[in-house]
């Protein structure tokens, strides 16, 4: 017969016993590892195209396959931009990877990562979230940075850039130093140019010129800088009468023999100051001393001279009247 004490003590027993049969030892499953990638444009804002497929992958050889020859079977993971963000879950952590972004920017150039910021080495942990910024550079184009750290420039600042004959902007302040990007607010930026020789030509408020040529290499994404540097070249105007040029015909000018500078074509009744662009043929060439021939179109006049021609607006113009 079970004493009250014994009851007491069995019934402890089976409570016990529930308990220790109802548990189990369970494991926590490791947390997975995730890459976020978010891109940039190469000027910097933020690219929030949903429709932009991210690819990346574990190999570096399909990677470039990927982008030289467009075929993406060796792709390991690709993933849509959503919200300014490409998120790759559950991948491995050991791996190296190479991200591969293609993307037509609002001004219809061509931009990626082919050449900058596509590998991803020894950088994921695993159970964490890593969160990589990717900008794009242009592909097979150029972007160049005009800028001064003249000092002796100051006086001729605003300087207006003409590149390939096009007006692209002025330059308002000097730059303490190089520039290294081209949202550097003390440059005039120039965008997308494709490869081979693009000429420039500098005007500053004072008279200043400054005209070359850059170069951008094919087949590399490139970002170049110009500083316009001292003050070499100098402007003179050649200008004519009306009368005379009825009577002359066109005049042709060579500079040194061999530097046809081009044809006054027009003509003006008066003076026109040093820097005048109104009537006349301006001419700007690096200071120093010039032998012009001038040849009228009736063939029967020709006008030889020497002239040192000094940097800025300090020319005097020249007039073709008389002729030998």
């Amino acid at each position: 017969m079970l004493t009250k004490r014994t009851y007491y003590i069995a019934i402890l027993f089976l409570l016990l016993g529930t308990v220790f049969i109802g548990c189990k030892k369970t494991e926590l499953e490791p947390e997975a590892t995730t890459l976020v990638v978010k891109v940039k444009d190469d000027l910097g804002n933020d690219v929030v195209k949903n429709s932009l497929t991210v690819f990346l992958f574990d190999d570096s050889t399909a990677f470039r396959m990927a982008w030289q020859k467009d075929d993406f079977s060796g792709v390991t993971y690709s993933t849509l931009l959503t919200g300014g963000a490409a998120t790759f879950s559950d991948i491995d952590p050991d791996k190296n990877y190479w991200v591969y972004i293609d993307y037509v920017n609002a001004q219809g150039a061509q931009i990626n990562n082919f050449f900058t910021q596509n590998t991803l080495k020894n950088l994921l942990e695993e159970g964490t979230t890593t969160t990589v910024v990717i900008q794009l550079t242009p592909y097979n184009t150029g972007n160049i940075a005009f800028y001064s750290t003249e000092v002796a420039n100051q006086d001729d600042l605003v300087i207006d850039l003409f590149f390939d004959g096009v007006s692209v902007g002025t330059i308002n302040n000097l730059s303490s130093t190089t520039p290294t990007s081209l949202n550097d607010p003390n440059v005039v930026k120039v965008l997308y140019q494709q490869p081979g020789d693009h000429s420039y030509y500098a005007v500053g408020n004072n008279g200043c010129v400054w005209q070359g040529v850059v170069t951008v290499k094919s087949g590399t994404s490139e970002f170049s800088t110009v500083n316009l540097t001292g003050c070499n070249f100098g402007y003179l105007n050649f200008w004519i009468k009306d009368a005379n040029l009825q009577s002359y015909g066109n005049i042709s000018i060579v500079f040194n023999d061999d530097d046809n500078v081009g044809s006054l074509a027009v003509s003006r009744e008066t003076l026109p100051t040093n820097c005048e662009k109104t009537g006349v043929l301006q001419v700007a060439r690096p200071a120093g001393k010039y032998v012009i021939h001038a040849y009228a179109n009736n063939k029967e006049c020709v006008w030889v001279q020497t002239v040192d021609v000094k940097a800025g607006c300090l020319n005097s113009p020249i007039e073709f009247k008389d002729c030998n």
